[in-house]
């Protein structure tokens, strides 16, 4: 309920400022107020808590982070009012009722909130907000079409999840050739007929069933859909339809520096805006002057990444400086996977953006053996990574011992064909049973290459569900326990697609 309290209490007070003989002043200082409630959020975070209650201080922070942000947009505009006017307000009714209007439009909250974890609110976002309200309260149908990565159905879910409704989902393929029953009734059960149905790709569906199946669900209840224009397998949406029932938010992929200052308030850092700001500049000119490596990642899952091992470094040095933790984390992480053209060129981004060179860790250059480098890098990778590949190395059976010596751990290495590792009999089965039986810090190494179709089945060992699935039929499953460390020795990682790649810190031994 924190959530829309606060919301309540956002709208009172900007309201209250636009009214104001001097508005602006008056919204400096709900601005100021509003600042000094983030930072209080983010010195508790950095403390003990448990996961529900760091989920509710992460969400908080999240939602601060949209106020601030329309309040800066408030403070710019010409014309606030014109601002303000579409965007989701909440008020407290007198009959203890909460409802939320959007333009000239008014529902009433529900009271089915989940606990979930707030999207990272965008300029595109609110948009698709307004979007979504105007066709609910006018009877039209809701669609958001964009590439994957875009956030289409999240920000329908996360909307109304704000709204104290819970959407059902459908996902969409050419067998569906009627409305969904059971999610049009789960949709109605959680908020009435306000609460949407969301086709998911939904020009998966057949080009003559479409429109019936659009028209029926809304027949019910609050049909949106979302869609990829560019695919290829896909139909179109008629025309008809279209131009008849439909509200459409173009969706495109969202800019990382929002999302990096929301991610970096939610670690602990006070100066999340300016830190955040410039860790996103740093990845997208090493994006853009860095070789393409296979090994390489810049995307989304990689700098969340780095900002959870900001996070963990600045609980560990008390966020004594916080720009200088931000930079060594970056320093080490790039020096780490880079090859070593591209490890002098991350390091000069990083002091062009923070204006402070990054400390390296001494043995990751000092050290007596390339090995011995190598361990040293793969032990600070490890840290916060529970996966981890290493890059050409010569002389595995000499970088695993050496690995072993720096982390103090114990190494089971798997040399098997592609095709004999997995199953409920495969090799590396076998020793990711044995290796969770362990009491004591434990690396499975894979020391021979895999083709493609054997590294996809890692996905779910080196994802945040860190279970290995075996089986026929993938229903059996094992979880890796919190001393387990998967490590991939490759030449060049060629044949792991982009989706693994984000999903294991890399170090180079090149």
């Amino acid at each position: 309920m924190a959530l829309i309290l606060n919301r309540v209490k956002f709208t009172e007070d900007v309201e209250a400022a636009l009214n104001a003989y001097f508005p602006r002043r008056q919204l400096g200082y709900v601005q100021n107020a509003l600042l000094t409630k983030r930072n209080a959020s983010i010195i508790a975070i950095r403390g003990d808590m448990d996961k529900a209650v760091r989920r509710q201080y992460s969400t908080l922070l999240t939602l601060f982070n949209e106020q601030l942000t329309l309040l800066h947009e408030l403070l710019e505009a010409g014309n606030p009012q014109e601002i303000w006017s579409p965007e989701l307000r909440f008020y407290a009714n007198m009959d203890g009722t909460i409802c939320c209007r959007s333009g000239g439009h008014e529902l009433l909250v529900g009271d089915d909130f989940p606990a979930t974890q707030m999207l990272v609110c965008t300029p595109l976002s609110r948009k698709a907000r307004a979007n979504l309200i105007e066709a609910l309260m006018t009877g039209k149908i809701y669609s958001a079409a964009g590439p994957p990565g875009t956030g289409k159905t999240e920000t329908i879910k996360d909307t109304f999840h704000m709204l104290g409704m819970t959407p059902s989902v459908v996902n969409s393929t050419d067998r569906v050739r009627e409305a969904p029953t059971e999610c049009i009734e789960a949709a109605l059960t959680s908020g009435g007929k306000n609460c949407p149905v969301i086709f998911d790709d939904f020009n998966r569906i057949r080009a003559d069933v479409m429109a019936a199946v659009a028209e029926e669900t809304a027949g019910h209840t609050f049909c949106t859909l979302t869609y990829n224009p560019g695919c290829v397998e896909g139909s179109k949406l008629p025309e008809a339809l279209k131009a008849r029932r439909i509200i459409e938010t173009p969706m495109t992929v969202p800019a990382i520096e929002q999302i990096v200052q929301v991610s970096l308030s939610c670690e602990g850092f006070l100066r999340c805006d300016e830190l955040g700001k410039k860790l996103a500049a740093v990845v997208d000119a090493c994006r853009q002057k860095m070789s393409k490596a296979y090994h390489y990642d810049h995307g989304m899952r990689f700098v969340k990444w780095l900002v959870k091992a900001a996070g963990a470094a600045g609980r560990s040095r008390g966020f004594n400086d916080e720009a200088q933790i931000v930079v060594d984390v970056l320093g080490t992480t790039f020096y780490t996977r880079g090859l070593p053209a591209d490890r002098e060129i991350s390091l000069v981004q990083i002091k062009e953006s923070f204006g402070i060179p990054a400390t390296i860790p001494h043995d990751f250059e000092a050290a007596v053996s390339l090995e011995a480098r190598v361990a040293a890098m793969v032990a600070a990778i490890a840290k916060t990574r529970h996966g981890i590949g290493i890059v050409g190395a010569q002389d595995i059976e000499s970088t695993v011992s050496a690995i072993d010596s720096v982390m103090g751990s114990e190494s089971l290495v798997v040399r098997a064909a592609p095709d004999k590792l997995f199953g409920e009999h495969g090799a590396f089965t076998q020793a990711f049973m044995t290796a969770a039986q362990k009491t004591k810090l434990v690396n499975i190494v894979i020391a021979t290459p895999l083709d493609a179709q054997a590294a996809e089945r890692l996905h779910t060992v080196l994802d945040d569900n860190k279970k290995l699935k075996t089986g026929p039929d993938g229903s059996h499953e094992i979880k890796m326990t919190p001393h387990m460390c998967v490590l991939l020795f490759d030449k060049d990682f060629a044949t792991f697609s982009p989706a693994l790649i984000s999903r294991v810190g890399m170090v180079s031994a090149l």
